[in-house]
């Protein structure tokens, strides 16, 4: 070929911006399409179980005259259940779950049976503003 070289063609400032942009845009459009699996992601597991009265694995020398738990938001009550049952597996009696006037965020039921020496679990199950349901147990003894 007459009057060829092998040198690169020259790149032009508009062919540079064109590129960054579309580099730019392939960033933006990205960032926002995981943007909704990021905030669904947060919205399911946004509702825990932050703290119980009486504490997990407690060992107590009376009775509780009630038991209590702190959620990270307050629940919707309907869908909210706290049972407590003896060692052998037993219903104990109590009042059905209750919001603490002052935080929402805490649930309680009241201890209205007495309770003898030893091992009880907390079984609760409550549903999250957004619909989702946890639920979980913890047990504590007394002496």
């Amino acid at each position: 070929m007459v009057g060829s070289t092998n040198a690169p063609l020259p790149v032009t400032r508009g062919w540079r911006a064109a590129a960054l942009f579309l580099t730019a845009l392939t960033l933006l459009g990205t960032t926002l399409a995981l943007a909704p699996i990021r905030g669904e992601t947060e919205s399911v597991r946004h509702l825990e179980l932050l703290d119980t009265d009486p504490d997990k694995e407690a060992v107590l020398n009376e009775p509780p005259a009630e038991i209590r738990l702190w959620y990270s938001e307050p629940p919707q009550l309907n869908g909210t259940t706290v049972r407590l049952v003896d060692e052998a597996g037993e219903l104990m009696e109590t009042t059905q779950a209750a919001a603490d006037p002052d935080d929402p965020k805490q649930v309680y039921i009241e201890v209205t049976a007495p309770l003898g020496s030893g091992e009880y679990r907390v079984h609760w199950r409550t549903i999250a503003q957004d619909g989702h349901a946890q639920n979980g147990e913890f047990d504590f003894r007394v002496e």
